[in-house]
């Protein structure tokens, strides 16, 4: 058989009575999580029963636009269900001896509950490096509606002007100033469960049961580790003493001027703890390494995000 037709990513879109479309997605996937049953009894080599015990639907995407990822999922996620609709994965379809195909030939999975969460934001100090967050979609069956939706022939949204790349920018910890920084890891740390109950093959309920969130930061100043700046006992880190920035790029030119409210704003709190003292190999550059796991102080979130200008 010849191939007949092509698909590809194209955005993940948010029904929120005013849609949130957003863009520059780097990957997206669904699986569906299918739980065979096969076992094989009376001492036989091969099962003689086979048949699907669960489902445990899980979805991915990841996105270089980060202000409009997070303004509309925060580092705590997002109830789908509360949407108007729901959360869309569209997938656009190649034309045969050309780019991609008109009206009415793409794909739409919609998914109408569950939660939608950060897990990663990641940066590396390099100068053709941009930040980039991921997300995990769990979705859960409404008792009626399939756990999603698929609808073939319809035309794509108009894409979202791919206008968002984001750099790594100061970086103040416990009031020091962490510089030579050469990548950042965001971990969120969401532990959501999904829930299955009376004979149901889907989730029917996720929940977030905890929060575990930490920050990673590696760099090629050894001096990191010193009593006045991280100590070996690790520093204290505030709502009002620390700041991670990622500095927005501008097309056509280099960064957005500092003074623009349009950088993003990190605010860890936490303890920051050197984890390798040094690394080297060669004549390498030598490597450090801090984490900083976060907490919540009873009044601020162990992880704020928010437009900023700079410092």
């Amino acid at each position: 058989m010849s191939v007949t037709k092509k698909y590809s990513l194209y955005a993940v879109q948010l029904d929120t009575g005013a849609d949130v479309l957003i863009s520059g997605i780097l990957s997206q996937n669904l699986g569906l999580g299918a739980e065979v049953d096969q076992e094989p009894t009376s001492g036989e080599v091969y099962p003689r029963w086979s048949s699907l015990t669960g489902l445990a639907p899980d979805g991915r995407f990841s996105t270089y636009h980060l202000a409009t990822a997070l303004g509309a999922i925060g580092a705590t996620g997002l109830n789908i269900a509360s949407l108007a609709t729901g959360l869309v994965f569209w997938l656009q379809q190649h034309a045969v001896g050309s780019t991609r195909a008109g009206v009415l030939s793409h794909r739409k999975v919609l998914l109408r509950e569950g939660i939608v969460f950060p897990t990663t934001l990641s940066c590396s100090g390099g100068p053709n490096q941009h930040a980039q967050i991921g997300y995990q979609v769990i979705p859960t069956w409404d008792g009626t509606n399939e756990i999603l939706e698929v609808t073939d022939g319809v035309t794509l949204p108009t894409a979202e002007p791919d206008d968002e790349r984001f750099a790594l920018g100061p970086i103040t910890l416990g009031a020091k100033t962490i510089d030579h920084v050469d990548s950042l890891e965001v971990d969120f740390g969401i532990n959501a469960v999904r829930e299955s109950k009376d004979g149901d093959l889907r989730p029917t309920y996720v929940s977030i049961e905890t929060v575990l969130s930490s920050i990673r930061l590696r760099g090629i100043d050894p001096t990191w580790l010193a009593a006045a700046k991280i100590p070996v006992t690790g520093l204290a880190c505030t709502f009002a003493n620390s700041a991670i920035y990622l500095r927005k790029r501008l097309i056509g030119g280099s960064f957005v001027p500092d003074v623009t409210a349009e950088h993003l704003k990190l605010v860890p709190v936490g303890m920051a703890l050197i984890d390798d003292a040094f690394q080297a190999s060669g004549s390498g550059a030598a490597e450090t390494s801090l984490v900083l796991p976060l907490r919540y102080d009873g009044t601020n979130l162990p992880l704020s995000i928010s437009a900023s200008a700079l410092p």
